[in-house]
């Protein structure tokens, strides 16, 4: 029920992190999920609300992990 957060430096770093993660967790059914500054929009918008209600168990990102409007579950 817990969650894992890796913060990358840079977005480039952040996304090559998510897509090996995905890969090796989707099989075993964790949630993986991409928050960086450079989303906007609904994409923002989905990914915190699965954080927010634990539905993303590993969450890969830049600082944005770290802005006010990031609430994690556990």
């Amino acid at each position: 029920g817990y969650q894992a957060a890796l913060m990358a430096p840079t977005e480039i770093l952040a996304k090559q992190h998510y897509a090996t993660l995905r890969a090796w967790a989707g099989p075993i059914g964790l949630h993986v999920v991409l928050l960086t500054g450079g989303m906007t929009g609904a994409a923002r918008h989905e990914a915190l609300d699965l954080i927010k209600t634990g539905k993303a168990n590993i969450i890969l990102g830049t600082h944005a992990l770290i802005q006010e409007d990031v609430d994690f579950k556990k």
